[in-house]
């Protein structure tokens, strides 16, 4: 590990430190994200670290100096840009935490509009008893969370890569839901076409080309086959509309989109088998779900 350019010298004492005096050093050196965050990003990195709450940490009078070098090692990621929730280990989503690791999508608040559409319109109830897909599984978010609040519905989760079934399988497991769920490794719907669902919900890749170089630094850590959508962002889209041959008639398919591909999306719904299609905003106002539903088969 790089010696960073200034230590701060208590926490390097057999005494050991106070949190503050660690926090403050951290904080100055991630002053790129600002006081407030610095600050607080901060505080989740030596919680994690030293296995203590919040509360704990603003109470404990000293921190042991043998912790120091793991925490600057992090702050030093840290300004690698490396997400802050690798570094961390897990990220939230809905109700729970997540585990996550390099390679796998980190879960955003943006796809809990997804969750939201589907358990306030998607027509089924917690005593319904349906089958759904989640494609492209990542942390398997989607699919642990849907399961969790239908626990009569059959759940399938795919995904191409397999650090990422890895890990969403942890997470089911530990939430509670391992048994029903069934991962399998898929690129696209075509691994399931002697299958059917009467639901498939996805987080697709969806940044544009042109759209790539202007993402903030952290997201370029993350895979990036989870996020290139192609040249305008919408290859995942046909390609899920060429393949949806197990999809149920009559059945729906809901899917994250990104800014201003909502009317798009929605359009190609329509031309490929769906008798109607649905937008729905996220918590900021942007469309960000298109559900199809009534699909002729």
């Amino acid at each position: 590990m790089t010696r960073p350019a200034e230590w701060p010298v208590k926490p390097m004492t057999s005494e050991g430190a106070r949190p503050a005096e660690w926090l403050e050093w951290g904080a100055g050196e991630l002053g790129f994200l600002g006081e407030r965050e610095a600050r607080s990003e901060c505080e989740l990195l030596l919680e994690t670290l030293a296995g203590i709450s919040r509360l704990e940490l603003h109470l404990e009078e000293k921190i042991s100096p043998s912790l120091f070098p793991q925490f600057a090692a992090r702050i030093e990621a840290r300004k690698q840009r490396i997400p802050l929730a690798y570094l961390l280990g897990k990220a939230a989503f809905w109700e729970d935490e997540f585990d996550v690791e390099e390679g796998v999508l980190i879960p955003r608040p943006d796809t809990e509009a997804l969750i939201e559409s589907f358990v306030c319109h998607g027509g089924f109830s917690r005593e319904s008893r349906f089958r759904f897909l989640d494609l492209g599984t990542g942390s398997g978010n989607i699919a642990v969370t849907l399961a969790k609040l239908f626990p009569r519905a059959e759940a399938v989760a795919s995904d191409l890569s397999w650090t990422a079934l890895k890990v969403a399988g942890r997470n089911a497991r530990r939430l509670g839901v391992g048994e029903r769920i069934r991962f399998l490794r898929s690129d696209g719907l075509l691994s399931f076409k002697e299958e059917q669902f009467d639901v498939i919900l996805s987080n697709p890749p969806y940044v544009a080309q042109g759209d790539w170089a202007e993402l903030e630094p952290e997201i370029g850590k993350e895979p990036r086959l989870a996020l290139a959508g192609g040249e305008d962002g919408l290859d995942f889209y046909h390609k899920i509309c060429r393949e949806k041959i197990s999809l149920k008639t009559g059945g729906s398919l809901w899917v994250e989109v990104g800014q201003g591909q909502a009317a798009m999306v929605s359009s190609l719904f329509r031309k490929t088998g769906f008798r109607s299609t649905e937008i729905y905003r996220d918590l900021d106002r942007v469309e960000r779900v298109v559900a199809g539903t009534g699909h002729r088969g």
